[in-house]
């Protein structure tokens, strides 16, 4: 069993227009045939790992959607094909929702262990666990603050993978301008399946310092963890 976490946020200092050596970036991503999702540069902490019965998969995460990073995204874009008038667009809707405030998209998870022979999912999974979370955040020497959410994507099924298709900016661009396209999955299913679950929380937090020291507690029902990280440069 494992658990899944995936932390978005975005800065209060979001500023006018992309940052331009950002948006140069992810051009040069785009130009070597990278996948997209090297525009995360140091806004993804990869915090743990699923065994899928094959491989290992870097499952908990925290991927801070800073002004740095949706300039580098869109610098990605551009490159491919997007024109200038809908990146300028993007950008204005996608920044202007963020301005004031410290914007986060928390992803948590219970998965079952998957046998690495017959390929046959266990039961070790605890989706009740979920019922109940707390979230508290700080940066290093300053006081614990509670970070206020509300779940936004709830999905339950049989198998692990069939949880962990939607990607954090999948999740994002239903509710904002965020440019990726939507998932397709229905956010709050009414009936679930099996005992693999991810739940998804919009919250609203603190501001931090670029390149601080940083931790996030995240309390459920049979857990506490604190994970250490630094807030991205730009």
């Amino acid at each position: 069993m494992t658990s899944l976490l995936c932390f978005v946020a975005i800065s209060d200092s979001v500023v006018g227009t992309p940052i331009e050596s950002e948006l140069k970036l992810g051009k040069q991503l785009f130009a070597k045939g990278k996948g997209i999702d090297r525009t995360e540069k140091d806004s993804r902490i990869v915090i743990g790992q699923w065994f899928d019965g094959e491989r290992n998969q870097n499952v908990e995460e925290v991927v801070f959607v800073t002004p740095g990073l949706l300039s580098r995204w869109l610098g990605y874009q551009l490159a491919a094909g997007t024109s200038q008038e809908v990146v300028n667009a993007t950008w204005e809707k996608c920044a202007g929702q963020f301005t004031g405030k410290t914007f986060a998209v928390v992803r948590l998870a219970r998965l079952c262990t998957v046998d690495m022979i017959d390929g046959d999912v266990d039961n070790s999974a605890k989706p009740e666990a979920l019922d109940k979370i707390k979230i508290e955040m700080h940066q290093v020497d300053k006081p614990w603050t509670p970070v206020d959410y509300h779940v936004v994507q709830d999905i339950q099924q049989r198998r692990p993978d069939e949880v962990l298709k939607d990607t954090w900016d999948q999740v994002l661009a239903k509710f904002t301008a965020w440019p990726s396209k939507p998932t397709e999955n229905d956010l709050m299913p009414e009936i679930r399946w099996g005992l693999n679950r991810r739940v998804s929380l919009i919250a609203e937090t603190t501001k931090f310092e670029p390149g601080s020291k940083c931790e996030i507690k995240i309390l459920e029902k049979d857990r506490t963890r604190v994970i250490p990280f630094h807030y991205p440069k730009s």
